[in-house]
């Protein structure tokens, strides 16, 4: 179907964060789903649309999108969609320096992935909310949440989330002037990158 090749060629721009050509793509994908009253299309689109906002910083309009994807995701009862948005949702916040939004955001998505059992969205939220906690210089509650995610990462064997929860602890520790753990999590991070 022309609109969902219209949004993974939008998604392919978008990770080569050539944004403006992503968001052309998304909007030629939006169009179409909105004539069909494809729902399930049209909410992934807004949500898209939004992460080319967050990624050109222009977080307010990243909000507008991500509350009209919700929205639909909510109507359509796609609740998957919904725990994507509300992650994006609080990575916005996160990026607006509005920690305690992001964590209630995160948090939120972070149970239904639980439900779900979907081990990389708790693993990725559990990385968000530890990441929160560092920057609220809540350095021990953020470790517990960066073990928790590096534990599942493992599990699942994502090499690249460990060695990002690796470096993340050792980042964390650098900032507690704890540097010999910090450098053995730098290197611990720093072996799985070769």
């Amino acid at each position: 179907e022309m609109a969902k090749n219209y949004s993974n060629i939008g998604n392919i721009y978008y990770n080569l964060s050539d944004y403006l050509v992503a968001l052309s793509y998304f909007q030629k994908a939006l169009l179409l789903d909105e004539e069909t009253d494809n729902k399930d299309g049209i909410a992934e689109n807004l949500g898209s649309i939004g992460n080319i906002h967050n990624g050109l910083t222009n977080y307010k309009n990243a909000l507008e999108y991500y509350d009209k994807a919700l929205k639909l995701h909510e109507e359509t009862n796609n609740r998957r969609g919904v725990a994507t948005v509300l992650s994006n949702i609080g990575i916005a916040y996160y990026d607006l320096k509005e920690y305690e939004k992001a964590l209630t955001h995160y948090r939120k998505a972070l149970e239904i992935w639980q439900l779900f059992g979907n081990k990389f969205g708790i693993a990725t939220n559990l990385g968000n909310i530890a990441n929160t906690y560092t920057n609220l210089f809540e350095y021990s509650k953020a470790l517990d949440y960066y073990n928790r995610s590096l534990k599942i990462r493992r599990k699942i064997k994502d090499k690249k989330g460990i060695a990002g929860s690796l470096q993340n602890i050792g980042l964390n520790y650098q900032m507690q002037s704890n540097y010999p753990k910090a450098l053995d999590y730098m290197f611990q991070s720093l072996k799985l990158q070769y």
